[in-house]
């Protein structure tokens, strides 16, 4: 059976604290910005929360209770800022903190009804990656709204919406059944990709998506969950 052109999605689940869905986000958006298809692709973004209810704190100090040792927490750090560099990122891990992004995805549901949350969530990881703001301040998360001309108002409103968390828990509860960590990505429910992958793994996925391929194909890479990341 043949799959509709129409009908061809890409499930995006990734979270704000997590440092290598960034990573991921933009290997994808270079293999889907040489795919000759890519107009005919629809990119949904899911929400993934991994630290719900965790007071925002430093995720050097979150990376090294996991690892219990300096050394490992500096490798890990090393290595992402390699991905990073070679991706064409700054990754400033001296001022990244990690903790409950509930506010922020809220915000991302909120903003697809003004068509900008794309720009928004690229905003957002710009912010709290590279230049240190904090995604746990509301303040601070409506000024990086402002820069989308995205009202005060409607900013406040999705904060108090609980439709939008409704939402958010519906896309964890999706993206469980199939996976068990983020960056995570499903191309037209055939297509299992998890973790920062290379170009390359995005661009046969998607062509392996275009030829409607009937059987499943699941590529493992590394991710951050609910335990916390692989360097």
């Amino acid at each position: 059976m043949t799959t509709s052109i129409q009908s061809l999605t890409v499930d995006v689940w990734s979270d704000f604290a997590c440092p290598w869905c960034w990573i991921a986000k933009h290997r994808f958006e270079m293999a889907l910005a040489n795919f000759k298809h890519r107009d005919q692709i629809k990119v949904n973004h899911r929400a993934y929360r991994l630290a719900i209810g965790q007071r925002p704190m430093p995720i050097k100090d979150v990376l090294l209770k996991k690892f219990g040792n300096h050394r490992s927490v500096d490798d890990f750090v090393n290595s992402i800022q390699t991905h990073a560099e070679a991706t064409g990122l700054v990754y400033n891990f001296d001022t990244l903190l990690f903790g409950d992004t509930t506010a922020v995805h809220a915000l991302v549901k909120a903003a697809d009804r003004l068509d900008v949350s794309q720009a928004l969530i690229e905003n957002l990881y710009e912010a709290s990656i590279t230049r240190g703001v904090s995604l746990y301040d509301l303040d601070s998360i409506a000024v990086e709204a402002a820069k989308l001309d995205i009202p005060k108002e409607f900013v406040k409103n999705a904060w108090t919406n609980s439709e939008l968390i409704r939402l958010i828990t519906k896309d964890e509860s999706t993206a469980k059944s199939f996976g068990s960590g983020v960056p995570l990505f499903q191309l037209a429910k055939t297509c299992t990709i998890s973790g920062a992958q290379s170009v390359e793994v995005f661009t046969q996925s998607l062509e392996q998506m275009y030829s409607s391929a009937t059987s499943s194909l699941s590529y493992q890479g590394m991710t951050c969950d609910l335990s916390g990341c692989e360097g």
